[in-house]
Parts: structure tokens; sequence; C-alpha cells
């Protein structure tokens, strides 16, 4: 048997067993279904995502592109984010935005590509030559060395046509009509016609844009014209006149083959020409079918 005060002792023990088993019984449905009421939500949630076609595709579509950009090497990874068109496929341009084909080809206006070469021979004078550089031009008293561009490619122009002049004779030539350049009066001397004649001052001119320019004076040498360009300095307004003589059309692109009559740049090609210059005169002459007369040269 146990002593009184361990009866006392098992009594308030049991008591306190009993209240705690009250309490529990209380309060444990409502806990239950607490956690009952809450658990539907949170599966529909986890269902409906996993349901959804929207976010399964982009799980899917972000799975499938970490394991692409695993596969890929980091030279292919670079390429792929820099380069990629609107169709996955890796793209290719070349220099200065055109693309790996190259440049359009010109054609006349029946729709035939023009020639891939032309070169129309003529004569590549100075205006330096130390044989007529100090001789003076008439009428404004200019010589030829300093001032005598103009003169000289239009003896380069003119020897295309045959008719054999250096700067010196065609100046002796001109008289009056040397300086400044009287290009009618020489057209009309040696039984020429003014082709072109653009200036950069006529209504709707498109001479400042290069392009332009370029693709004119392809057309007409390959209609077997020799070009005569005034040039200007955007600057100070100085000008200058070259001869385009040809043209090559290699790798996808086109270019203008250039006489300079002066030492100082001795440019070769239009290209060459930077920017610091712009176009303001591009003249051609084409051979007239009739004489001096007016009748027929034949």
């Amino acid at each position: 048997m146990l002593p009184q005060g361990h009866k006392t002792e098992k009594k308030i023990l049991l008591f306190a067993f009993g209240l705690t088993a009250l309490v529990l019984g209380l309060y444990a449905p409502s806990w239950s279904s607490q956690y009952k009421a809450a658990e539907p939500a949170l599966l529909q949630t986890d269902e409906s995502m996993s349901d959804s076609p929207a976010v399964s595709l982009e799980m899917a579509a972000g799975s499938a592109e970490l394991l692409n950009r695993s596969a890929l090497t980091d030279g292919q990874a670079a390429t792929a984010s820099a380069g990629t068109d609107s169709t996955g496929a890796v793209g290719s341009t070349g220099a200065a935005g055109t693309d790996t084909e190259g440049e359009e080809r010109l054609t006349t206006a029946d729709g035939s590509v023009l020639p891939d070469e032309i070169e129309l021979a003529s004569t590549h004078y100075r205006q330096t030559d130390p044989a007529w550089a100090a001789m003076i031009m008439q009428k404004d008293g200019d010589d030829i060395g300093t001032y005598g561009c103009a003169l000289t490619s239009l003896s380069m122009a003119a020897s295309f046509y045959g008719i054999d002049l250096n700067p010196a004779e065609l100046n002796t030539a001109l008289g009056d009509y040397a300086d400044p350049v009287e290009w009618a009066a020489f057209a009309a001397k040696y039984g020429l016609l003014i082709g072109r004649q653009d200036s950069s001052l006529d209504p709707g001119s498109r001479l400042t844009d290069r392009n332009y320019v370029r693709d004119q004076v392809i057309r007409e040498l390959a209609g077997g014209n020799p070009v005569i360009l005034g040039i200007r300095l955007k600057d100070s307004g100085t000008t200058h006149f070259v001869l385009c003589y040809g043209y090559r059309y290699v790798d996808g692109a086109y270019s203008v083959l250039v006489k300079d009559p002066s030492t100082n740049n001795d440019y070769q090609t239009l290209a060459q020409i930077p920017d610091t210059w712009e176009v303001y005169r591009l003249l051609t002459f084409y051979v007239s079918d009739l004489d001096s007369s007016g009748d027929s040269a034949s």
C-alpha cells in the first residue's frame, strides 16, 4: 500500500490527465476541420498549375532552352545570342551593311545586266607637268599648274574621242574659253554634243548622293562615255575636277576608276575621294552624227 501522501499525488495526476484529455477532445475537431478546409484549396492551386496548357508549355520551353544552351559550346552560344533572326537561324551580314550577296547589279533600260568591267582608253595628263604648268589660261589669267584641273580633265576626255590635244594645246585652241572652261564651246569646235551637264544647283539635284552619282557614272561609262566630275570642298568651297574612265564589279561591289589631274591626292577611284568633298558637276559628251555644216557625218 502506498502512503496517504502518494495517494493524493496519484489523484492529482489522474485529474490532470483527465482534464488534458477533455481539452484535447474539445479542440481537436476544430483543428482537424480547419486543416481539411485549407487542404482542398492548396491541392486545387497545384492542380491548376500543372494542368494549365500555357503554364505547361512555358515550363517545357524553359526546360528545353536550358537543355539546348547546355548543349552549345561557348562560341555557338555567343553566335546564337548575337546573330539569330526571327526563325532562329544564325544570320550573316557583310561589311557596311551589305548582305553576303553583295550590291545589286546595275542594268540597262531593257533590264540587261551591265558588264563587270569597262575601261575607256584615255591619256592621263597632269596639270603640274612642267611642260605647261606655268602656262596662262585665258581669259581669267590663271596658270594651268594651279588652276587647270578642269582644262586637263577635258583634255583627257577629249583623247578618248580621238582629239589628241595635251593641256597646253587645248589651252591654245580654246583661247578665251579655257579659263573658266566653256564646255559648249569645246563641244561645238570639235563636233561633239554635251550629253549631260548636271549641276548641284539644278532643281531636285541628287549630286550630293554619292551612291546616285556612282550609279549614274557607271551607266554612262557602260554606254561608252567618260565622265568629268566637278567636286567641291564642303568647308572652303575649293573646287577640283577629275575624269571617270572606267569601273569594275569585283567581289559583289562596284568601283569607279578615276584619273586625277592633280598629284596632291592622286585619287584613283571615286571611293577614295573623302566625304569632305561633294560632287557639284557631272559632265559627259556624245559624238555628234552631224558635222559642223549640219550634214550627216557619214
